[in-house]
């Protein structure tokens, strides 16, 4: 049977009618940032020591080995045809790959329960060749674009990838939200450990440090971590440990040099504070509540961050709305109903996030923040901590206080804390990052 005759497939000409308004949008951001008339002073110190980008690296700067990075970037400088050719096709591909790894199971799932005549067979056929479209149609785009495309960033290249497949998806008829089902399932397990631990927590000696700790372990909640499942139950495992004897704890205090928990502490102690919290995975969001509670509990007052449209298994508006309407939940209400919990999105319709177009209600509350806590690499990429140029650090001079919360699990992540870090003192894959960086206090910059 042909691909056009099943239900709910796009030709190409349907394919390019979708895409093409996205990728517009996607030049004109692009246009506008590189045009450096955008205001970022609410953000971002006007003679900060490094000029803010939204990632560590444009497209033209990357590689993973030295030689490969610097290959890349002297293509990217001295033939953009050339680069065109050699260099784009590999990082795209692997951009493209995450993305419908991350998306392919869920999308199958959703398109089988909305076609439940068709064979299995039939239904991994169209998904294989919905995403194998996209693919040729956005590198079409791509190579027909400006030459300028080598100074997108990574964070802007996932954020068009995402907006195509969720325009794609809602085409056809699907709810675009395809993690749906997982993140629901997430509810379920995690309601049941949120109010299994939760008395229990706050009763603990060492409250705080357990809350921030499992806050930033439960990061490896993320749809593409292949070992997420086994993560999941030996997560378990792991919090009754902790509750019972915190050896974990104890040992990120003392071989961790990335744990920052008495920076956050201090921070919270005493004097009450305006916090941004920015939200990351579905899974983890329940760990995240346990520490906004403390701190509402401590008089703070928080604005939780979460996002506007699906990403991946990343937590939406919708959703924080639909956990905070369970009875479980009902202690929130008077700190909501007082303004001391406010919910609001970035604006912004992929992983992490734009500040050169994000809307006034996020500058609002970043500028009355005293502290921004972030969680999640895709959040990492696009608030660079700065650069290190012959072992001398300089800062992007953020105008709050930055908590970063997350697992270095990815590879790309690893190499943007290489950009921050000397090599001696770079956190290593798989580790805890739990670090707080004050662009006025250099005692606070990566060694």
């Amino acid at each position: 049977m042909p691909y056009t005759s099943y239900p709910y497939v796009l030709t190409n000409e349907q394919l390019h009618a979708t895409v093409s308004p996205l990728f517009d949008t996607f030049l004109k951001r692009l246009r506008r940032r590189l045009s450096g008339n955008v205001d970022l002073s609410w953000f971002v110190a006007p003679d900060s020591q490094t000029p803010y980008k939204p990632d560590y690296f444009e497209l033209g700067q990357y590689g993973q080995a030295r030689m490969q990075a610097a290959g890349n970037s002297f293509l990217s400088k001295s033939s953009y045809s050339l680069w065109r050719r050699l260099a784009w096709p590999r990082i795209f591909d692997t951009t493209y790959e995450v993305m419908r790894r991350g998306y392919y199971a869920p999308f199958l799932c959703a398109y089988q329960a909305a076609h439940p005549t068709l064979s299995e067979d039939a239904c991994r056929t169209t998904a294989d060749k919905l995403f194998w479209q996209l693919k040729r149609v956005l590198l079409h785009y791509f190579y027909e674009a400006p030459p300028f495309m080598h100074r997108a960033t990574f964070t802007e290249l996932f954020l068009i990838i995402n907006e195509s497949l969720l325009a794609i998806f809602t085409k056809i008829g699907l709810n675009n939200d395809v993690h749906r089902p997982e993140k629901y399932r997430h509810h379920e397990e995690f309601l049941f450990i949120y109010n299994t631990i939760r008395e229990e927590l706050f009763s603990h000696h060492y409250c705080h440090d357990l809350l921030a700790f499992l806050a930033a372990r439960a990061n490896w909640m993320d749809i593409l971590e292949d070992s997420m499942n086994s993560f999941k139950h030996g997560f378990r495992d792991e919090i009754n440990g902790l509750l019972d004897h915190s050896e974990d704890l104890f040992h990120q205090h003392q071989f961790n040099p990335n744990f920052h928990q008495l920076h956050f502490r201090e921070w919270t102690t005493g004097t009450k504070k305006s916090i941004l919290y920015e939200l990351d995975n579905s899974g983890e969001v329940y760990f995240d509540l346990l520490l906004i509670e403390w701190l509402l509990k401590e008089g703070h007052s928080i604005t939780v961050v979460a996002k506007r449209s699906p990403a991946l298994n990343d937590i939406m508006v919708t959703d924080l709305n639909h956990i905070l309407s369970y009875r479980e939940m009902a202690h929130f209400k008077p700190h909501i109903a007082s303004g001391a919990f406010t919910i609001i999105d970035n604006g912004c319709d992929g992983v992490g996030k734009q500040p050169h177009h994000i809307h006034k209600a996020y500058k609002t509350h970043y500028k009355a923040a005293d502290l921004h806590i972030i969680k999640g690499q895709g959040q990492f990429h696009a608030m660079p901590l700065g650069t290190r140029k012959l072992g001398r650090f300089s800062p992007v001079e953020y105008r709050t206080p930055v908590l970063y919360m997350m697992g270095v699990k990815a590879p790309i992540i690893w190499d943007c804390l290489r950009q921050a870090f000397s090599t001696s003192h770079c956190p290593p894959l798989q580790s805890l990052f739990c670090y707080f960086y004050n662009p006025k206090d250099p005692r606070t910059f990566p060694k």
